[in-house]
């Protein structure tokens, strides 16, 4: 075996080990350790885990960081504990400019309370990054391009709901298998007008909106208010975090 062909080999072995060792999601701050009492003055998504496996629920005040806690033993045998992720740095204030207003990254955003329909990117408050559909048909959020995988169209339907389709596929925002569990998937699929394809989007207030999916009425969730480019986006309980709130910005040309 050739010293390069070691090396890597060495390399990945330690990788592998490392994420076997790890005890908080990449970027979390330690709150307390496994069966300590954790505090916090107020609602904020928790990780508990070790070993590279997690399970995420939002706590406030005091408790356990214990199995009770969240539910179910994400690594069983190994060494756990209970993480947060790090604080947001502050955005520039938004400037209003008439009927929109600009974000720290200067894009235009919709203010009114009440969605209009049109053609939108749907961008995430904590991240900034856009909803987009992968190659591979799943739901992530990515870095703002304005591309056709970004890009949706809006529009109402009766009982005062949303559909919100694809303009690359054509296809609708779906919740996959009719699931209502947390971490419930999302996708897309041809137009039924099905309950699970009918969205409430609701203003959250700082011109943004939550998107509620009719049938199981959690909202669209970037997962462990992940910021990182091709992050997760699943169904979850309303809480008020940021990674739940999203600004619509108008695609150019579109009316």
């Amino acid at each position: 075996m050739s010293i390069r062909l070691m090396l890597a080999t060495l390399a990945a072995t330690l990788s592998v080990a490392a994420a076997a060792n790890e005890v908080k999601p990449e970027g979390y701050q330690k709150l307390c350790g496994q069966k300590e009492t954790c505090a916090l003055p107020a609602a904020n998504l928790v990780a508990f885990g070790g070993a590279g496996a997690f399970v995420y629920k939002v706590h406030a005040g005091t408790f356990t960081c214990d199995v009770h806690a969240f539910g179910r033993d994400p690594a069983p045998n190994k060494p756990k504990t209970c993480s947060i992720p790090p604080i947001r740095p502050k955005v520039t204030k938004v400037v209003r400019k008439g009927s929109s207003t600009s974000s720290s990254s200067g894009i235009p955003v919709v203010t009114a309370t009440t969605l209009p329909p049109g053609r939108y990117a749907i961008v995430s408050r904590r991240s900034g990054k856009a909803l987009e559909i992968n190659a591979d048909g799943q739901i992530i959020q990515n870095q703002l391009n304005s591309t056709a995988p970004q890009t949706w169209d809006i529009s109402t339907v009766a009982g005062g709901y949303y559909a919100i389709k694809s303009v690359k596929s054509g296809q609708s925002l779906t919740l996959s298998d009719w699931q209502t569990e947390e971490g419930a998937r999302i996708g897309q699929s041809p137009w039924i007008d099905a309950h699970s394809q009918h969205w409430n989007v609701s203003s959250t207030g700082n011109n943004s909106f939550s998107l509620v999916s009719r049938f199981n009425g959690k909202v669209l969730d970037v997962v462990a208010l992940n910021t990182q480019d091709h992050a997760p986006v699943r169904l979850w309980t309303y809480w008020g975090g940021e990674n739940q709130q999203w600004q619509f910005v108008k695609v150019a040309g579109s009316n």
